[in-house]
Order: C-alpha cells, then structure tokens, then sequence
C-alpha cells in the first residue's frame, strides 16, 4: 500500500461499534510527518486551498496530516470513503458529516494541540474529548478568575509553579470536552459549572493510565483524564452508560496502513 487511494480505498471491515461502547484515537503527529504528499488528495476544495494559504511547509505538513487522518478515521465508521466525506455543522458549531442519515448513527468530536490529535467515536450520543498542550508562561490565575467557577478557581491558586499550569489546563480540557459532549461549545459559559477537581485538590499529580476516571457532573457525565504525555493533558467526557471506551495509538505511517487494513 503506498498512496493515498489504497489507503482510503481499503476499508474493510469497518470498526464497529455499540451502543455503550466509545472508541478513542489517540494520534501522535510529529510521527506521520514523513506522510506520502498524496494524503493530500484526499483533502476537499476548501481545505487544500486553506493549506496552500499557509506560509510555513511544517504547519502545511501538519493541517495535511490532521486533515487527512480525520478524513481517513471517519471512513472506518461509516459507508463513505475519505474523499467522499463533506462537513456541516450543528447551529452550536459541532462538525458532522453532512448528509450523514447513515443506519451506524455515528457521532464524532475531535480535538488536537501541539504534538496530538485525539478523536472519539461512539453510536447515538454525544461525547466530547479536548487535549491541551501546557503553555509556560501563561496568565493562568487571571483567566482561571475570570472563566472558572470559584471552586474551580481555588484549585489552581491551590498549586504552585508548574503544578498550576498543569491544573489550570486540566479543569480547560476537562470543562471543554463537558460542553462538547453537551454539544453547545462555547455558547455555554464556563463559569456556569464546575467540573471535577477533588484530585487536583488533593495533590494526587496526574498518572499513567491511557484513562484514568477522575469523577462525575449531574445528571449523565463521567470525566476521564487522557493521558499522552508530560508536555499534555486531555480529557474524554461521555454519558454514565457507557460501558467500554477502546483505546488505539496512530504513531506513524505504518499503523494508520494497519489500521486500514484491519
């Protein structure tokens, strides 16, 4: 398999999924930076034209790569192949495949920051995933002041140095998956809830664990912390049903040819 075509091309079988089940993606980018320039191809009008607007070729490489494994991700749910794929969006701004009336019912939320994309899939409901990179040097306490809730505000002027950056980014992913899984995005104002913070408070430091379950919000959320790296942090938000979330890893060119063939 070396171009874009077998790679979309080659779908079958495609993953399944049921009603209580989430699949996360977890994509490391840098390594799918060697990507055949015919990933390209695979790209729409609208955003092939917006790559050739970029002046840097390592934010062109990037887009094409996001672009593209978001397109390539997508087919392996529903009866479509990655170039066939056209967007709308939800009057709150979420993404869905226009026309998308397919029997799966397939959602999907997607998120992406310095060296990660993460993508969710699941059948029927809505989730939301968010991944941050920390960002040194942030007025961390001053925005946290002005967009949290007080809880959530006294958990970052609770920590110290790097630990603040971190729980600060935390409590932002975890309050931006909490609104896409609600599907308003940013129409909700974040001051008008909290999100779990009793592990932030307590000093437990962040783990390992692909997903770590950190807590729940009334009437039908549980929080997952996502795990990727130390420079990091995301988070998955999805209904208290749900009873198995897979996790898969793209970290080169080589897994997203296995992916396909799977």
């Amino acid at each position: 398999m070396n171009n874009s075509r077998d790679m979309a091309c080659n779908l079958e079988p495609r993953m399944e999924l049921n009603d209580n089940m989430i699949h996360l993606w977890r994509v490391f980018l840098p390594g799918l930076e060697h990507c055949p320039d015919k990933l390209k191809k695979i790209l729409s009008t609208e955003e092939n034209n917006y790559c050739n607007k970029l002046r840097n070729a390592a934010q062109r490489s990037r887009f094409i790569i996001r672009k593209a494994i978001q397109r390539l991700l997508i087919s392996k749910y529903i009866p479509l192949i990655a170039e066939q794929i056209k967007y709308s969006f939800t009057q709150f701004g979420r993404p869905i495949v226009a026309g998308g009336n397919f029997n799966e019912n397939v959602e999907f939320n997607i998120s992406h920051s310095g060296e990660w994309l993460l993508m969710v899939f699941s059948k029927q409901r809505l989730m939301g995933v968010d991944v941050e990179y920390l960002k040194r040097d942030f007025p961390t306490l001053a925005i946290a002041e002005r967009f949290f809730s007080a809880i959530e505000a006294q958990a970052v002027k609770a920590c110290a140095g790097h630990e603040e950056i971190r729980a600060f980014f935390t409590i932002w992913v975890r309050k931006e998956a909490y609104i896409k899984a609600l599907g308003k995005g940013l129409y909700m104002p974040l001051q008008s809830f909290s999100v779990p913070t009793q592990d932030i408070v307590s000093h437990k430091g962040p783990t390992k664990q692909s997903l770590h379950f950190v807590g729940s919000v009334s009437p039908d959320s549980n929080f997952f912390d996502v795990h990727v790296d130390s420079k990091h942090v995301g988070c998955v938000v999805c209904p208290q049903t749900t009873t198995n979330i897979t996790t898969f890893d793209l970290n080169s060119m080589d897994d997203v040819r296995e992916c396909l063939r799977q």
